[in-house]
């Protein structure tokens, strides 16, 4: 068994698969939705990026959702995948629709981070 082994010969537990570069700035959260196809990243650029990681050129991302005054610091995906949510330093959470990119509803009232 691995347990066994030195911990120099033993396999990574994780290993990177692929490179996403798109945020301008610190990533704060990522990802994958309920199937595993895509992925969210949010990050200081206040952007939140949809991926098709496992494409071979997925160094783009598919779509870019803003706005968020604030850095992106969380996303939930709705289980069938069509919206998703995200909250931010603003103290506000969107709700989106994935394919169209449009803002289905904000929610504002935190007074804290």
């Amino acid at each position: 068994p691995d347990s066994e082994m030195p911990p120099a010969a033993r396999p990574p537990l994780l290993q990177e698969a692929r490179l996403l570069p798109g945020h301008k700035g610190s990533v704060n959260v990522a990802l994958f939705n309920s199937d595993g196809n895509y992925c969210l990243s949010g990050g200081d650029d206040r952007r939140i990026l949809l991926w098709n990681p496992r494409r071979e050129e997925a160094s783009e991302p598919i779509k870019t959702y803003t706005g968020h005054n604030e850095r992106v610091l969380g996303l939930a995906v709705a289980h069938d995948n069509g919206s998703f949510a995200s909250c931010g330093g603003d103290r506000s959470v969107f709700v989106w629709d994935v394919p169209s990119g449009r803002v289905l509803r904000r929610l504002s009232g935190h007074s804290q981070r």
